[in-house]
């Protein structure tokens, strides 16, 4: 309930700005100011400029991002991450997490509400790795990135390969969302968010070297 209760107040500017929107709307309709295709354009206009408005306003209500990012940090402090603070003018704060592999990155963009957190991480295949799969057919890679797809939906992360111009992958995007509340497990909300994205990378570099052993 705390989870759903903070979720709906961080929310609640955009439905009020919504709801402000369509009685205007609505009342000009009633007054025969606007017909009903001019009327739904005009809402459509209002909505977008009114929430572009309230989102470049100096304020985060009611979550402050520097409560979000000093809660955050304490976390990653805690489960002993070795953490880089990045400056990122189109984040509100950006942290990236060193580990064996590419760094996952924990930012909460401007764009988003103060209490989305995106993680990710983007894996680049090595020279070797393209060149390996370039020598695999057509139908061997297309059944391997399937499958690898079907796995990392089964864990519940978001992901997306990036192509060269040459037609094989050069990369593999994978990320999670994150929505910060003040709710007792929130935390460990927090880590298991974190875990499904390492763990989607772990998944990804195993399939391949198990690819490359000729094990599938």
């Amino acid at each position: 309930m705390p989870y759903a209760w903070d979720i709906f107040i961080q929310f609640l500017p955009s439905i009020v700005i919504a709801v402000i929107s369509m009685l205007i709307s609505r009342w000009a309709k009633i007054k025969q100011k606007w017909s009903w295709p001019l009327a739904i354009i005009a809402f459509t206009v209002m909505f977008a400029a009114s929430l572009n408005i309230y989102n470049n306003l100096p304020i985060e209500w009611p979550l402050r991002s520097s409560e979000v990012e000093r809660n955050i940090h304490s976390w990653l402090d805690e489960a002993g991450c070795s953490v880089q603070t990045i400056h990122d003018p189109e984040c509100r704060f950006r942290f990236d997490i060193i580990q064996s592999y590419e760094p996952v990155t924990i930012s909460n963009m401007k764009i988003n509400t103060p209490i989305g957190i995106n993680m990710a991480v983007l894996l680049k295949m090595s020279e070797g790795d393209q060149k390996f799969l370039a020598t695999l057919s057509e139908k061997r890679r297309l059944q391997f990135t399937e499958n690898l797809k079907l796995e990392l939906i089964k864990i519940g992360v978001s992901y997306s390969f990036h192509y060269g111009s040459n037609g094989q992958v050069q990369s593999l995007d994978l990320n999670n969302w994150y929505f910060y509340t003040k709710s007792p497990n929130a935390k460990t909300e927090f880590y298991n968010s974190i875990s499904i994205v390492v763990r989607s990378v772990k998944i990804a570099v195993s399939r391949l070297a198990e690819l490359r052993r000729g094990n599938i």
